[in-house]
Order: C-alpha cells, then sequence, then structure tokens
C-alpha cells in the first residue's frame, strides 16, 4: 500500500463516520423533542382530568384548586398562561435540561335548548423545544364539555 491509497481510505472511513454520527444526532434531538411533546400532553392531559373532578359552580371562579402533578403550588389562574417546569430527564441538578410548559385554563359558559347549563373547557399547552441552535415553542389544546347534570 502506498501512502496516497492509506489517504484515500482515511478520507472515506471519515466521511462515512460523520454520516454516522449525523444520523445518530438527528435521531437524538427527535427522541427529545417526541419526549417533550409527550410529557407536555401528558401534564396536560392530568390538569384535565383535575378540572373534570372539580365542581360545576368552582369553574367560573378566577383559580382553580388544581396544578400541575409535578409541580404543585395548589391553584392555577383562569385565562392567563400559568408557567411550569418537568424534570423530564431525571437529572434534578441540572435545569437545563427542563421540560418548560405553560397551561392556559378557559371557561366557556352557555345554556343548551332545554335550559341546562353547560361549559366548554379549553386547556391550551405550550412546550419549548430546543434544537442545538434554536428553540421553539409549540402549543396544543384539550377540549371538554361540562355540564352540572351527571351522565350515566
Amino acid at each position: 500500500m502506498t501512502l496516497p491509497e492509506v489517504m484515500i481510505g482515511f478520507v472515506i472511513i471519515g466521511t462515512a463516520a460523520m454520516a454516522a454520527l449525523s444520523g445518530i444526532l438527528f435521531s437524538w434531538r427527535l427522541a427529545d423533542s417526541n419526549l417533550r411533546a409527550l410529557g407536555a400532553m401528558e401534564t396536560a392531559r392530568a390538569v384535565a382530568e383535575q378540572v373534570i373532578t372539580l365542581d360545576f359552580e368552582t369553574l367560573a371562579g378566577v383559580t382553580l384548586p388544581i396544578d400541575v402533578p409535578s409541580n404543585p403550588s395548589g391553584s392555577m389562574n383562569v385565562g392567563v398562561w400559568n408557567n411550569r417546569t418537568d424534570d423530564i430527564h431525571n437529572t434534578p441538578g441540572v435545569t437545563a435540561d427542563d421540560l418548560i410548559m405553560s397551561f392556559k385554563p378557559q371557561f366557556a359558559f352557555s345554556n343548551d335548548e332545554s335550559g341546562v347549563r353547560c361549559a366548554q373547557i379549553v386547556i391550551r399547552y405550550s412546550w419549548e423545544e430546543h434544537s442545538f441552535f434554536s428553540s421553539r415553542t409549540r402549543e396544543g389544546a384539550i377540549t371538554l364539555i361540562r355540564s352540572p347534570i351527571s351522565a350515566y
């Protein structure tokens, strides 16, 4: 083997290694993005389940006696963004990789044709996604209908 053949071999191996590393980094970013989206959706679902269990008259207030399970502060304000964080990577000493979420519960009350009062509940949620070079905010919503009459 001559020196040029060895150098060409190193270039080919280096190019293949860089391509493999690029694929690994892309899949790592995609997995982290999915973990953040699922964590935010799961927490929003937990908030929606807590809202459903509240007394119907409590829904008309400006604060709700519910909170995100991972960060309990006792209440959540209606109509404004309530910021929360969650340690989704299980690294208590490192806050840079935490999931940063916001929740905005909104209510609209109406009466149906028979005079029964109903509430449309929208739990808006947003979370931050981080890539190597930028951050962006993603959003979602859960909509529920609730009335004071129990359904069976």
